[in-house]
């Protein structure tokens, strides 16, 4: 699926439209997908620090509000879709072509990709749980599909 017609999706929407006629200074901020079953954008209000996530489903699209998940408090920065090269299939065979490389023994149960902007800048943080109740996370560059980094961990251990 490509990111533009996620975000267009959402973007045409009544629901949406709305949130920004009240919000307009609200910016885009993830594009979440969960074994595209899930498809979640979220936008973030710096007036009173929370994100609007926007769930796309067979329904319809639907907002809610919510505080992100910080260690510590700070503005989230914005995606920058012009630099955005990589779309989600594309990071999701980048993600699984790792796990053949280096975790072979590992099978996928659950794929969850998010892309975001984060320190390491725009990247896809695509995160695999395993039938072995592992989860193995591989951080791509959205811009030039260059692997940051990858590990396993046990879920028990988190």
């Amino acid at each position: 699926m490509k990111c533009e017609e996620t975000i267009k999706k959402v973007e045409e929407s009544n629901e949406f439209k709305e949130f920004k006629k009240q919000h307009p200074n609200a910016y885009l901020i993830h594009v979440f997908m969960m074994d595209a079953a899930n498809t979640q954008v979220g936008y973030y209000l710096k007036e009173n620090k929370h994100i609007i996530t926007f769930e796309i489903s067979d329904a319809g699209i639907r907002a809610e509000e919510a505080k992100p998940f910080q260690k510590e408090e700070h503005d989230i920065v914005a995606l920058d879709l012009d630099k955005i090269k990589v779309d989600f299939d594309e990071a999701k065979e980048i993600a699984v072509k790792t796990k053949e490389e280096n975790y072979k023994g590992e099978i996928i149960n659950k794929s969850i990709l998010i892309l975001q902007n984060i320190s390491e800048g725009q990247i896809y943080n695509v995160t695999f749980i395993t039938a072995s109740f592992k989860t193995l996370n591989v951080k791509i560059n959205a811009e030039t599909k260059q692997i940051i980094d990858h590990n396993l961990a046990t879920l028990i251990g988190l």
